[in-house]
């Protein structure tokens, strides 16, 4: 699979990105974050989160951190039994994200876009070189069940209806 043969995403700077998550713990994010800032000095520290019903939205603005941090977020949240998702809103093409699950090493990303198109993101190597490579999308059951690649409908899938309302989606 030759790695980013076509680019698939706008500038940085034109998504508004969220990472999300119906985490068990109410001090699971803001002890997450803390941690997250501590390893990752050289990112920027995000400690802004709101809750909305059972949910949590983390805003990543990409003017702050860039899409492999935002992704890398999503990872760092995806553990001791908790899931995180990321949504990245675009005006023409935006994508919802997701830790793969087959990946035992839980080190890769899955984004689908709205368009249908699957890029599975290297999150080690994301972070400095942004790899990422084509995945076909038939591959990805849990993506098959949805009726249509937005993110709205990915939000409506997972029990996240009141995200998207909070979005205004």
């Amino acid at each position: 699979m030759e790695q980013n043969k076509r680019d698939y995403f706008f500038a940085e700077q034109e998504y508004e990105c969220y990472v999300i998550g119906c985490f068990k713990e109410l001090d699971f994010v803001p002890h997450m974050l803390e941690q997250y800032g501590e390893l990752c000095t050289d990112s920027p520290k995000l400690d802004r989160y709101y809750n909305i019903g059972e949910w949590t939205i983390i805003p990543c603005p990409l003017d702050v951190v860039d899409r492999g941090e935002y992704l890398n977020l999503m990872s760092w949240l995806t553990q001791d039994g908790e899931e995180a998702f990321a949504i990245a809103l675009h005006k023409d093409k935006s994508y919802f994200a997701k830790v793969d699950a087959l990946n035992p090493f839980g080190d890769t990303a899955l984004i689908v876009f709205e368009d249908g198109n699957v890029v599975t993101w290297d999150l080690p190597r994301g972070l400095v070189e942004k790899v990422y490579s084509e995945d076909e999308i038939a591959t990805l059951e849990w993506v098959n069940k949805l009726s249509d690649y937005d993110c709205k409908s990915f939000l409506s899938f997972i029990g996240g209806d009141e995200v998207a309302e909070y979005l205004n989606l």
